[in-house]
């Protein structure tokens, strides 16, 4: 490394730590709080934000187990209601076929005459 590039490297270093030591100091000499208070502050913003999380996941959890539970309920139901459905196409089928009968009957009767 030449000397120039050492000189630059000592110079960044330089910029960095001065600009590091200004920030710190302008830092503290602008906090709104004490040390203590900002502990205290941070603390109870943290409980405050861990509570929220906490009852967030009690809600969520809570509306999961009624969506499980209607999800159970309405599944052992599908068997009655296809079994229902299938019955109501049975007798719309035998209604059907009857009037188709009926129809054919009435045609023949009346070709005939």
């Amino acid at each position: 490394m030449t000397t120039k590039q050492e000189g630059q490297g000592f110079c960044a270093w330089q910029a960095f730590l001065t600009g590091f030591a200004l920030g710190g100091t302008a830092a503290i000499l602008l906090a709104p709080y004490n040390g203590r208070e900002f502990r205290d502050r941070l603390v109870t913003q943290a409980k405050a934000g861990s509570d929220a999380v906490v009852d967030a996941v009690g809600k969520a959890s809570d509306a999961l187990g009624k969506a499980m539970d209607s999800a159970q309920s309405f599944a052992s139901d599908v068997p009655s209601m296809v079994e229902r459905g299938k019955e109501r196409v049975r007798a719309e089928s035998a209604r059907l076929a009857s009037a188709v009968d009926a129809a054919r009957t009435t045609y023949s009767e009346r070709a005939s005459s």
